[in-house]
């Protein structure tokens, strides 16, 4: 739905401003090996027709950094095998998706050479590579390059796109966990078992993650003084202000925003916090004015469904339709049974899809889509 708002509401709500893990199937073909090949020469480039998932970086030498949960590169391949060199911090986890079957890949610290894909005759694949962990612990994953032995052919994207901004909920924060009694390990996080990606699934969507653990729309878990999400919109790396991200890269239909819970950890910033998510509204429509957005709160708040988190964010939505904006509402709830709890009373799988089930009508009535059965 299309709708305007003066320059006069925006101007005042302040909005312009490693083991290794081998997998073979009756083909005898190497699906992911995470040791390293010595004798690989890689280039500074991608191969022709790679697909961007998510938002990157880049360096002047042309190598892409990835940072953001979900992040990654698809291809259409068919040949012998598929490698690829990245830097990274030694704690960055992948997740390698070969037509639909998914293995972790785990870099080790420092610059090395992976293989991604491998077969005895040419093969056609699709492999996607995205990004499992967060970057908060060892830092982004520079990819020196990608190379393939063989034919990458050019992708169909998906006519959908969400961008879900977000906290750790969105970015799958202790998802695997066997229960709440757990802590943060990069082993358990999993964006792609997380409430956004599930959603995007069921709606046949292409998706982009902005979300980092501990993050709030103003204020932060513990009130820590990290960028907020806010400050993080336009970034193609968290926190990383060198590498600006274009809001015209990436043009979405939907925009979900699921943030509120790390801003009332601390304490109560009911005004200033109905201010600047109001200001968060009006930023996203000023970036993406035919966009529908969709605000979400839950699980984790205290009180819910009538926390101060989700009346702060109706009031802020209140005014901003005021205004002649337009948002939609949706409380997640936890599962009722099930796998509910994830490390540190995050959801476990059964929420995340209950979250799923539960937001993706709210989606689709708002854009006017179907839902996958």
């Amino acid at each position: 739905m299309r709708f305007s708002i003066s320059m006069a509401a925006l101007i005042a709500a302040g909005s312009l401003t490693t083991g290794c893990v081998v997998i073979v199937d009756n083909d005898d073909e190497t699906i992911v090996d995470g040791t390293r090949l010595a004798t690989a020469q890689p280039t500074d480039r991608l191969p022709e027709n790679t697909a961007m998932l998510g938002r990157y970086g880049t360096t002047d030498a042309g190598a892409v950094v990835i940072g953001w949960p979900a992040s990654g590169f698809a291809f259409d391949f068919k040949g012998t095998e598929m490698t690829m060199t990245a830097e990274d911090g030694g704690k960055s986890i992948f997740d390698v998706i070969i037509d639909g079957q998914v293995q972790e890949l785990r870099l080790d610290a420092g610059r090395h050479t992976y293989t991604i894909f491998k077969s005895a005759s040419p093969a056609r694949k699709r492999i996607e590579i995205r990004r499992r962990t967060e970057a908060f612990d060892s830092g982004p994953t520079t990819v020196i390059g990608i190379e393939a032995e063989g034919t990458v052919y050019p992708m169909d994207a998906p006519a959908r796109k969400i961008l879900f901004i977000g906290d750790s909920i969105t970015a799958g924060y202790g998802t695997t966990g066997p229960d709440e009694t757990c802590h943060y390990s990069v082993d358990t996080a999993s964006p792609q078992q997380a409430y956004a990606v599930q959603t995007a699934q069921q709606l046949e969507s292409d998706y982009h993650l902005v979300a980092i653990s501990g993050r709030g729309a103003v204020y932060n878990y513990g009130n820590g003084q990290a960028p907020n999400m806010l400050a993080n919109l336009n970034l193609g790396v968290p926190d990383n202000f060198d590498h600006y991200w274009a809001p015209t890269r990436y043009v979405p239909d939907v925009v979900v925003i699921n943030l509120g819970t790390n801003d009332f950890s601390t304490w109560d910033p009911q005004h200033s916090f109905v201010n600047n998510y109001e200001a968060l509204l009006y930023s996203v429509h000023a970036q993406y004015p035919e966009a529908e957005i969709v605000s979400a709160v839950g699980p984790m708040v205290s009180g819910a469904p009538d926390s101060k988190a989700v009346m702060g964010v109706k009031a802020a939505i209140s005014r901003f339709e005021k205004a002649g904006g337009q948002a939609d509402y949706v409380y997640l709830p936890w599962a009722k049974s099930g796998h509910v709890y994830g490390c540190d009373w995050h959801p476990g799988p059964d929420t995340a899809r209950t979250m799923a089930d539960t937001i993706a009508p709210v989606i689709a009535r708002a854009a006017g889509w179907s839902i996958r059965d």
